[in-house]
Protein backbone atom coordinates (compact mmCIF):
# COMPACT_ATOMS: atom_id res chain seq x y z
CA UNK A 1 0.00 0.00 0.00
CA UNK A 2 1.31 3.44 -0.75
CA UNK A 3 2.22 6.12 1.44
CA UNK A 4 -0.65 8.45 -0.58
CA UNK A 5 -3.15 5.44 0.10
CA UNK A 6 -2.63 4.85 3.83
CA UNK A 7 -2.58 9.06 4.55
CA UNK A 8 -5.95 9.49 2.63
CA UNK A 9 -6.81 5.79 4.39
CA UNK A 10 -6.11 7.83 7.84
CA UNK A 11 -8.02 11.51 6.46
CA UNK A 12 -10.74 9.80 5.81
CA UNK A 13 -11.07 7.72 9.32
CA UNK A 14 -10.51 11.47 11.01
CA UNK A 15 -13.14 13.29 9.48
CA UNK A 16 -15.16 10.64 9.85
CA UNK A 17 -15.83 11.33 13.75
CA UNK A 18 -16.57 14.97 14.89
CA UNK A 19 -15.49 16.74 11.83
CA UNK A 20 -18.00 15.20 9.60
CA UNK A 21 -20.57 17.77 9.82
CA UNK A 22 -17.59 20.11 9.54
CA UNK A 23 -15.83 19.15 6.43
CA UNK A 24 -17.19 17.79 3.20
CA UNK A 25 -16.80 15.26 0.63
CA UNK A 26 -15.94 18.05 -1.26
CA UNK A 27 -13.14 18.73 0.69
CA UNK A 28 -11.37 15.17 0.96
CA UNK A 29 -11.78 15.51 -2.83
CA UNK A 30 -9.86 18.14 -2.98
CA UNK A 31 -7.37 17.21 -0.72
CA UNK A 32 -7.03 13.87 -2.63
CA UNK A 33 -6.24 15.36 -5.79
CA UNK A 34 -3.23 17.31 -3.95
CA UNK A 35 -1.70 14.10 -2.61
CA UNK A 36 -2.23 12.68 -5.86
CA UNK A 37 -0.06 15.58 -7.52
CA UNK A 38 -0.98 17.31 -10.92
CA UNK A 39 1.36 17.70 -14.51
CA UNK A 40 1.74 20.61 -15.88
CA UNK A 41 1.63 21.94 -19.38
CA UNK A 42 5.71 22.06 -20.56
CA UNK A 43 7.55 24.37 -23.01
CA UNK A 44 10.51 24.05 -24.73
CA UNK A 45 11.47 27.43 -25.14
CA UNK A 46 8.76 27.93 -27.27
CA UNK A 47 6.93 24.74 -27.95
CA UNK A 48 3.32 23.10 -26.07
CA UNK A 49 3.49 19.91 -24.96
CA UNK A 50 1.02 17.49 -23.66
CA UNK A 51 1.32 15.80 -20.52
CA UNK A 52 1.96 11.88 -20.25
CA UNK A 53 2.02 8.91 -18.66
CA UNK A 54 4.92 8.06 -16.25
CA UNK A 55 7.24 5.27 -16.02
CA UNK A 56 9.16 4.03 -13.30
CA UNK A 57 12.83 3.05 -13.72
CA UNK A 58 14.34 -0.55 -12.94
CA UNK A 59 17.38 0.84 -13.13
CA UNK A 60 19.51 1.12 -9.40
CA UNK A 61 21.22 4.49 -8.73
CA UNK A 62 24.67 3.96 -8.95
CA UNK A 63 27.27 6.28 -6.35
CA UNK A 64 27.74 9.62 -7.27
CA UNK A 65 31.19 10.33 -8.63
CA UNK A 66 33.46 12.56 -7.03
CA UNK A 67 33.24 15.98 -7.35
CA UNK A 68 35.87 18.09 -9.36
CA UNK A 69 38.65 19.73 -7.56
CA UNK A 70 37.60 23.10 -6.63
CA UNK A 71 40.13 25.88 -6.50
CA UNK A 72 39.60 28.86 -4.44
CA UNK A 73 41.74 31.52 -2.51
CA UNK A 74 39.74 33.62 -0.11
CA UNK A 75 38.31 36.27 -2.31
CA UNK A 76 36.50 33.32 -4.04
CA UNK A 77 35.20 31.49 -1.22
CA UNK A 78 33.66 35.21 -0.47
CA UNK A 79 32.11 35.08 -3.26
CA UNK A 80 30.62 31.69 -3.01
CA UNK A 81 29.21 32.52 0.04
CA UNK A 82 27.40 35.30 -1.18
CA UNK A 83 26.31 33.54 -4.20
CA UNK A 84 24.80 30.87 -1.86
CA UNK A 85 22.85 33.45 0.29
CA UNK A 86 21.58 35.06 -2.77
CA UNK A 87 20.11 31.77 -4.54
CA UNK A 88 18.91 30.51 -0.91
CA UNK A 89 16.92 33.72 -0.61
CA UNK A 90 15.27 33.45 -3.84
CA UNK A 91 14.13 29.94 -2.85
CA UNK A 92 16.03 27.86 -5.96
CA UNK A 93 16.61 24.55 -6.18
CA UNK A 94 18.63 23.07 -8.62
CA UNK A 95 22.66 23.05 -9.20
CA UNK A 96 25.49 25.75 -10.22
CA UNK A 97 28.60 25.05 -11.95
CA UNK A 98 30.89 28.26 -11.93
CA UNK A 99 34.81 28.18 -13.53
CA UNK A 100 37.42 31.55 -13.31
CA UNK A 101 40.05 31.07 -16.05
CA UNK A 102 39.47 27.49 -16.16
CA UNK A 103 39.42 26.49 -12.71
CA UNK A 104 36.24 25.61 -10.97
CA UNK A 105 35.59 27.73 -7.30
CA UNK A 106 31.72 26.33 -7.28
CA UNK A 107 30.23 23.47 -7.99
CA UNK A 108 27.21 22.91 -5.77
CA UNK A 109 23.31 21.70 -5.18
CA UNK A 110 20.74 23.39 -3.56
CA UNK A 111 16.89 21.56 -2.85
CA UNK A 112 15.18 18.49 -4.14
CA UNK A 113 16.08 16.25 -6.42
CA UNK A 114 12.45 14.99 -7.07
CA UNK A 115 8.96 15.88 -5.41
CA UNK A 116 10.27 12.87 -3.07
CA UNK A 117 12.44 15.02 -1.32
CA UNK A 118 15.58 12.80 -2.44
CA UNK A 119 18.58 15.83 -2.19
CA UNK A 120 20.24 16.94 -5.04
CA UNK A 121 23.51 16.03 -5.86
CA UNK A 122 26.29 18.53 -8.18
CA UNK A 123 26.34 15.58 -10.87
CA UNK A 124 22.44 15.13 -11.33
CA UNK A 125 21.23 15.24 -15.00
CA UNK A 126 18.61 17.63 -15.91
CA UNK A 127 16.78 17.84 -19.18
CA UNK A 128 17.96 20.71 -20.39
CA UNK A 129 15.40 21.84 -23.39
CA UNK A 130 16.57 24.16 -26.27
CA UNK A 131 19.86 23.99 -25.13
CA UNK A 132 20.26 20.63 -27.31
CA UNK A 133 20.25 22.93 -29.98
CA UNK A 134 23.97 23.73 -29.31
CA UNK A 135 25.40 20.11 -29.44
CA UNK A 136 23.58 19.75 -32.61
CA UNK A 137 24.97 22.77 -33.93
CA UNK A 138 28.36 21.29 -33.08
CA UNK A 139 28.17 17.86 -34.64
CA UNK A 140 26.75 19.91 -37.77
CA UNK A 141 29.53 22.10 -37.97
CA UNK A 142 32.02 18.33 -37.49
CA UNK A 143 30.24 17.35 -40.10
CA UNK A 144 30.83 20.80 -42.18
CA UNK A 145 34.60 20.20 -41.62
CA UNK A 146 34.52 16.35 -42.99
CA UNK A 147 32.64 17.82 -46.27
CA UNK A 148 29.11 15.90 -45.38
CA UNK A 149 27.00 18.78 -44.95
CA UNK A 150 27.53 22.42 -46.83
CA UNK A 151 25.36 24.87 -45.12
CA UNK A 152 24.49 26.76 -48.35
CA UNK A 153 23.02 23.43 -49.97
CA UNK A 154 19.34 22.98 -50.44
CA UNK A 155 17.59 20.81 -48.15
CA UNK A 156 16.46 18.42 -50.72
CA UNK A 157 19.88 17.12 -51.47
CA UNK A 158 20.44 15.86 -48.17
CA UNK A 159 15.84 14.70 -47.55
CA UNK A 160 14.81 14.65 -51.19
CA UNK A 161 11.58 14.55 -49.78
CA UNK A 162 11.65 18.06 -48.86
CA UNK A 163 11.92 18.69 -52.68
CA UNK A 164 10.29 21.75 -53.67
CA UNK A 165 10.93 23.52 -49.93
CA UNK A 166 13.26 26.79 -50.73
CA UNK A 167 14.69 25.85 -47.53
CA UNK A 168 18.55 25.74 -47.32
CA UNK A 169 21.03 24.04 -43.77
CA UNK A 170 22.15 27.40 -43.27
CA UNK A 171 17.93 28.26 -42.83
CA UNK A 172 17.53 25.51 -40.48
CA UNK A 173 20.98 26.59 -38.09
CA UNK A 174 19.77 30.31 -38.20
CA UNK A 175 15.87 29.23 -37.36
CA UNK A 176 14.76 31.06 -40.91
CA UNK A 177 13.55 28.34 -42.98
CA UNK A 178 9.46 29.14 -42.43
CA UNK A 179 8.29 25.57 -41.29
CA UNK A 180 5.51 25.87 -38.80
CA UNK A 181 5.77 25.30 -35.10
CA UNK A 182 5.81 21.19 -34.16
CA UNK A 183 3.75 20.20 -31.72
CA UNK A 184 3.97 16.76 -29.47
CA UNK A 185 1.56 13.89 -30.50
CA UNK A 186 0.35 11.18 -29.32
CA UNK A 187 -0.41 9.72 -32.43
CA UNK A 188 3.69 8.51 -33.54
CA UNK A 189 6.49 7.56 -32.37
CA UNK A 190 10.01 8.71 -33.67
CA UNK A 191 12.39 10.88 -35.74
CA UNK A 192 11.08 9.68 -38.78
CA UNK A 193 7.98 9.99 -38.38
CA UNK A 194 8.40 13.50 -36.82
CA UNK A 195 9.90 15.13 -39.92
CA UNK A 196 7.57 13.85 -41.62
CA UNK A 197 4.91 15.43 -39.91
CA UNK A 198 6.98 18.33 -40.22
CA UNK A 199 7.24 17.86 -43.97
CA UNK A 200 3.75 17.80 -43.81
CA UNK A 201 2.62 20.93 -42.01
CA UNK A 202 5.09 23.03 -44.68
CA UNK A 203 6.13 26.50 -44.19
CA UNK A 204 4.58 29.98 -43.53
CA UNK A 205 5.66 32.18 -46.14
CA UNK A 206 6.03 35.11 -43.89
CA UNK A 207 8.63 33.67 -41.96
CA UNK A 208 10.62 32.16 -45.12
CA UNK A 209 14.17 33.73 -44.43
CA UNK A 210 12.83 35.27 -41.34
CA UNK A 211 14.63 34.57 -37.97
CA UNK A 212 11.80 32.56 -36.07
CA UNK A 213 12.74 30.45 -33.31
CA UNK A 214 11.43 27.24 -34.02
CA UNK A 215 12.36 23.63 -32.48
CA UNK A 216 11.38 21.75 -35.86
CA UNK A 217 14.69 23.69 -37.57
CA UNK A 218 16.62 21.16 -35.52
CA UNK A 219 14.82 18.47 -35.26
CA UNK A 220 15.19 18.14 -39.50
CA UNK A 221 19.23 18.81 -38.37
CA UNK A 222 18.98 15.85 -36.56
CA UNK A 223 17.60 14.04 -39.47
CA UNK A 224 19.80 15.29 -42.16
CA UNK A 225 22.78 14.31 -39.21
CA UNK A 226 21.37 10.72 -39.83
CA UNK A 227 21.02 10.61 -43.62
CA UNK A 228 24.69 11.78 -44.18
CA UNK A 229 26.77 9.87 -41.56
CA UNK A 230 24.42 6.66 -41.51
CA UNK A 231 24.45 6.50 -37.87
CA UNK A 232 21.70 7.76 -35.62
CA UNK A 233 21.68 11.11 -34.06
CA UNK A 234 22.45 9.74 -30.66
CA UNK A 235 25.91 7.59 -31.68
CA UNK A 236 26.89 11.20 -33.59
CA UNK A 237 26.79 13.33 -30.29
CA UNK A 238 28.41 10.37 -28.50
CA UNK A 239 31.21 10.21 -30.98
CA UNK A 240 31.78 13.99 -31.41
CA UNK A 241 31.05 15.68 -28.00
CA UNK A 242 30.28 13.00 -25.50
CA UNK A 243 33.27 10.62 -25.67
CA UNK A 244 35.63 13.05 -26.71
CA UNK A 245 35.13 15.57 -23.95
CA UNK A 246 34.57 12.68 -21.24
CA UNK A 247 30.94 14.23 -20.39
CA UNK A 248 30.30 11.76 -18.15
CA UNK A 249 26.60 13.23 -17.04
CA UNK A 250 25.64 13.63 -20.63
CA UNK A 251 23.10 11.05 -22.10
CA UNK A 252 19.57 10.73 -23.93
CA UNK A 253 16.21 10.45 -21.98
CA UNK A 254 16.38 6.84 -23.03
CA UNK A 255 19.74 6.40 -21.18
CA UNK A 256 18.61 3.43 -18.79
CA UNK A 257 22.17 3.62 -17.00
CA UNK A 258 21.74 7.37 -16.51
CA UNK A 259 18.63 7.66 -15.72
CA UNK A 260 18.99 7.23 -11.74
CA UNK A 261 21.32 10.99 -11.93
CA UNK A 262 18.09 12.42 -13.94
CA UNK A 263 16.48 14.99 -11.90
CA UNK A 264 12.84 15.09 -11.83
CA UNK A 265 11.18 18.50 -12.97
CA UNK A 266 8.19 19.77 -9.95
CA UNK A 267 5.99 22.36 -8.47
CA UNK A 268 4.93 23.52 -5.43
CA UNK A 269 1.35 23.98 -5.09
CA UNK A 270 -0.94 24.01 -2.00
CA UNK A 271 1.88 22.58 0.10
CA UNK A 272 2.44 20.04 -2.03
CA UNK A 273 5.39 18.90 -4.28
CA UNK A 274 3.85 17.75 -8.01
CA UNK A 275 5.90 16.25 -10.67
CA UNK A 276 5.84 17.17 -14.07
CA UNK A 277 6.05 14.44 -16.22
CA UNK A 278 8.32 14.58 -19.60
CA UNK A 279 6.28 12.98 -22.30
CA UNK A 280 7.26 12.62 -26.56
CA UNK A 281 10.77 12.80 -26.21
CA UNK A 282 11.26 10.42 -28.30
CA UNK A 283 10.07 13.71 -30.96
CA UNK A 284 12.50 15.51 -30.04
CA UNK A 285 15.90 14.31 -31.21
CA UNK A 286 18.09 17.58 -32.21
CA UNK A 287 16.06 19.85 -29.95
CA UNK A 288 14.98 18.64 -26.32
CA UNK A 289 15.49 15.49 -25.14
CA UNK A 290 19.35 15.22 -23.73
CA UNK A 291 20.06 15.40 -19.97
CA UNK A 292 23.05 16.89 -18.74
CA UNK A 293 24.34 18.05 -15.66
CA UNK A 294 25.42 21.83 -14.92
CA UNK A 295 28.89 20.51 -14.93
CA UNK A 296 28.85 19.19 -18.58
CA UNK A 297 27.14 21.99 -19.73
CA UNK A 298 29.87 24.32 -18.57
CA UNK A 299 32.88 21.78 -19.66
CA UNK A 300 31.23 21.83 -23.14
CA UNK A 301 30.69 25.49 -23.38
CA UNK A 302 34.27 25.98 -21.92
CA UNK A 303 35.98 23.59 -24.75
CA UNK A 304 33.62 24.97 -27.81
CA UNK A 305 35.43 28.71 -26.09
CA UNK A 306 39.08 27.68 -25.51
CA UNK A 307 38.70 26.28 -29.37
CA UNK A 308 38.76 22.55 -28.38
CA UNK A 309 36.58 21.55 -30.74
CA UNK A 310 37.02 23.30 -34.25
CA UNK A 311 40.43 25.86 -35.02
CA UNK A 312 40.42 29.65 -33.51
CA UNK A 313 39.64 31.19 -36.93
CA UNK A 314 36.27 28.97 -37.08
CA UNK A 315 35.73 29.63 -33.33
CA UNK A 316 35.80 32.93 -34.29
CA UNK A 317 33.48 32.77 -37.34
CA UNK A 318 30.76 31.08 -35.58
CA UNK A 319 31.14 33.58 -32.64
CA UNK A 320 30.84 36.81 -34.57
CA UNK A 321 29.62 36.41 -38.23
CA UNK A 322 28.23 33.46 -40.39
CA UNK A 323 28.83 34.34 -43.98
CA UNK A 324 26.47 37.23 -44.46
CA UNK A 325 24.12 36.74 -41.27
CA UNK A 326 25.48 38.58 -38.16
CA UNK A 327 22.00 37.36 -35.96
CA UNK A 328 22.90 36.79 -32.92
CA UNK A 329 21.13 33.42 -32.67
CA UNK A 330 23.29 31.06 -34.77
CA UNK A 331 24.30 27.35 -34.52
CA UNK A 332 22.27 27.14 -31.22
CA UNK A 333 23.50 29.59 -28.78
CA UNK A 334 23.02 33.23 -28.79
CA UNK A 335 25.78 36.14 -28.88
CA UNK A 336 25.13 38.60 -26.30
CA UNK A 337 27.02 41.82 -25.10
CA UNK A 338 30.34 40.61 -23.76
CA UNK A 339 29.47 36.50 -23.16
CA UNK A 340 27.85 33.54 -25.31
CA UNK A 341 24.57 32.34 -23.81
CA UNK A 342 22.11 29.23 -24.13
CA UNK A 343 19.20 28.50 -22.52
CA UNK A 344 16.45 25.79 -22.38
CA UNK A 345 13.22 25.42 -20.55
CA UNK A 346 11.04 21.98 -20.87
CA UNK A 347 8.98 20.39 -18.87
CA UNK A 348 9.70 22.65 -15.85
CA UNK A 349 13.29 22.28 -16.07
CA UNK A 350 15.65 24.88 -16.77
CA UNK A 351 19.63 25.35 -17.72
CA UNK A 352 21.15 28.36 -18.48
CA UNK A 353 25.10 28.98 -19.39
CA UNK A 354 26.72 32.12 -19.81
CA UNK A 355 30.40 31.80 -21.17
CA UNK A 356 33.05 34.40 -21.60
CA UNK A 357 37.17 34.61 -21.82
CA UNK A 358 37.42 34.35 -17.88
CA UNK A 359 33.86 32.74 -16.69
CA UNK A 360 31.98 29.82 -17.26
CA UNK A 361 28.62 29.94 -15.42
CA UNK A 362 25.99 27.35 -15.18
CA UNK A 363 22.42 26.62 -13.62
CA UNK A 364 19.93 23.32 -13.80
CA UNK A 365 16.63 24.52 -12.24
CA UNK A 366 14.35 21.31 -11.58
CA UNK A 367 11.45 23.72 -9.50
CA UNK A 368 10.27 26.25 -11.20
CA UNK A 369 7.37 29.06 -10.96
CA UNK A 370 5.96 29.24 -14.73
CA UNK A 371 4.91 32.87 -13.68
CA UNK A 372 8.91 34.13 -13.46
CA UNK A 373 9.73 32.68 -17.03
CA UNK A 374 13.13 34.81 -16.70
CA UNK A 375 13.43 34.49 -12.59
CA UNK A 376 16.50 32.27 -13.33
CA UNK A 377 18.03 34.45 -15.51
CA UNK A 378 17.68 37.54 -13.46
CA UNK A 379 19.58 34.70 -10.67
CA UNK A 380 22.43 34.36 -12.95
CA UNK A 381 22.94 37.84 -13.74
CA UNK A 382 23.17 38.44 -10.08
CA UNK A 383 25.78 35.55 -9.99
CA UNK A 384 27.53 37.24 -13.22
CA UNK A 385 28.05 40.68 -10.69
CA UNK A 386 29.48 39.11 -7.62
CA UNK A 387 32.01 36.73 -9.78
CA UNK A 388 32.69 39.93 -12.46
CA UNK A 389 34.52 41.96 -8.97
CA UNK A 390 37.18 38.86 -8.97
CA UNK A 391 40.47 39.52 -10.28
Amino acid sequence: MTNKVITLRVIALFFGGPMKKIITRTSLLVLSMALSGCNILPSNETATQTKGESSETQVKAPQSKPAMKIETNEADKKAVAEIKEVLKAQDFNGTIFIAKNNKVIMNEALGQKNSDGDPLQPDNMFLIGSSQKFLTGLVVRKLEDEGLINRNQQLSYYLPEFNGFDITIKNLLMHRSGFLKYETSQDYLGLDKTVDIIRQNGVDPAFHNVYNYNDANYIVLAKVIEQVTKKSYKENVQHYLIKPLHLSRTGFYDDKELQPYFAEGFTHNFGFDNRVVPYGLDQFDGAGNIYMSAQDMGLLARAFYDNKLFSADETTLLKTNVDDNAQPYRYGFNVKRGYLRLRGYFYNQEVICWFDKRFTLAIASNKIDPKKAKHNEENLLKVYNIVGKLK
